[in-house]
């Protein structure tokens, strides 16, 4: 569980899940150097964790439609970001 006093991570703050509302493209997201990435524990984040965590200022994308175990995910995310970091 999240804790809830957390104000603010960074400036840019991803979450990839598997939500299916309000999400971005990965590529509508300004990177930066202090861009922070945030991936559930197995099961993904709970509706409170989702809620929370967009109340402070992050942004929800996909990895796609495939769910992946966390150690893949927390793979995925990075080479993604850093591919698009290399633009």
């Amino acid at each position: 569980m999240l804790s809830l006093r957390i104000k603010k991570i960074s400036d840019s703050q991803i979450i990839f899940c598997n939500e299916s509302e309000n999400q971005k493209l990965i590529t509508e997201i300004e990177l930066t150097d202090k861009t922070v990435i945030l991936i559930g524990s197995e099961g993904g984040f709970s509706n409170n964790e989702l809620k929370t965590l967009k109340d402070r200022g992050a942004i929800s994308v996909s990895l796609g439609k495939n769910i992946l175990r966390v150690d893949t995910a927390a793979i995925s995310a990075l080479s993604i970001v850093k591919s698009l970091k290399m633009i």
